[in-house]
């Protein structure tokens, strides 16, 4: 669901239609509050005016911001996801490790284990706790183009859940912020602590995007590392989310520092 949606009156589905109310509120406010807040940290991080950082997710300035509302869970809870033969193939993943395309993924913590975030330190995969009334910030490929590699995206996957969850339904509710379309993805020129760092420059000095082009390569492969690193060598492994790609599986830039 786009935030910034030129299609009026966009159909959504009928059982959320009651909701679209309270639904546009709740997203207004982790855009104009939650997201806001994290901006301003961000600025102050790296020793910026708030306004340089605040002018670069301009609100309406960004026609790929949005939510995402995601349910899935089992046969027993009315969904089915994968088929026997995918879940072989997939190894139970409904979405191998990878890093988002934008600045920040905000999520709400729920109960149903199923994400995984990749410990750099040890290069092995995670659960996410569950905390009550929380969100979960993830950073995103985007941010650490903007940052030379001082925040590093973070590298996740969704699993299926344990055994003693396998039945119940997960509901997710994401929001992604991305740059201005046409904010430049370049460090954030003027940083103090990025030219102190010697991260003033370019992660990739060989192609320079716009927010919108970042999102359109990223669409096709682009800077797309395969971290999917502990996945079995065999034939009956498949990415299924890499049938578009046009770009060759990435070297992880120089920013991560996995072990395998």
């Amino acid at each position: 669901m786009l935030l910034n949606d030129k299609v009026a009156d966009r159909e959504v589905p009928p059982m959320l239609k009651p909701y679209m109310p309270e639904t546009r509120h709740i997203m207004n406010h982790v855009r104009d509050v939650v997201h806001y807040k994290l901006l301003v940290l961000l600025a102050m991080s790296l020793e910026l005016p708030e306004k340089d950082v605040l002018s670069s997710h301009l609100p309406g300035a960004c026609s790929s911001e949005y939510y995402r509302f995601v349910s899935y869970g089992s046969v027993q809870s009315g969904y089915a996801p994968l088929t026997e033969e995918e879940k072989v193939k997939s190894r139970g993943l409904f979405m191998p490790g990878h890093a988002d395309w934008g600045t920040f993924s905000i999520l709400f913590s729920q109960s149903i284990a199923a994400l995984q975030v990749l410990d750099y330190q040890t290069g092995s995969f995670k659960w996410v706790q569950h905390v009550p009334y929380a969100l979960v910030v993830n950073i995103g490929q985007g941010l650490e183009v903007l940052t030379g590699g001082l925040y590093k995206a973070t590298i996740h996957r969704v699993v299926t859940p344990p055994a003693d969850q396998a039945s119940k339904l997960r509901v997710g509710l994401f929001y992604f912020s991305r740059a201005n379309d046409d904010h430049i993805m370049l460090p954030m020129a003027g940083s103090p602590v990025l030219k102190r760092l010697g991260l003033d420059k370019p992660l990739d000095p060989d192609n320079t995007f716009t927010a919108t082009e970042f999102l359109e390569a990223k669409k096709h492969g682009y800077m797309k590392p395969d971290f999917d690193h502990d996945k079995p060598k065999g034939e009956n492994h498949v990415d299924m989310f890499r049938a578009d790609d046009r770009y060759e599986v990435a070297k992880p830039l120089v920013s991560y520092e996995i072990k395998a």
